[in-house]
């Protein structure tokens, strides 16, 4: 499985990190470890998560957090 990242999720985590961090850095790291868990789950189990309209994407929620990992 390859993970690509797109510009507009790269900006959109820079900016999510960034105003968590500008309240609780620790928070902040949370988020990013917890995403980063996510990343490596679907990189092991391709299949997981649900469907999405767009063929052979999918989509994993990181909760706690009200992220989504496509």
């Amino acid at each position: 499985m390859k993970v690509r990242y797109t510009r507009q999720a790269l900006a959109d985590l820079d900016l999510a990190l960034a105003q968590i961090a500008a309240d609780s850095p620790k928070g902040a790291w949370r988020v990013q470890k917890r995403l980063r868990d996510v990343i490596e789950l679907i990189v092991r189990h391709p299949k997981i998560g649900q469907m999405t309209s767009r063929r052979g994407m999918r989509r994993v929620v990181a909760s706690p957090y009200p992220y989504l990992v496509f």
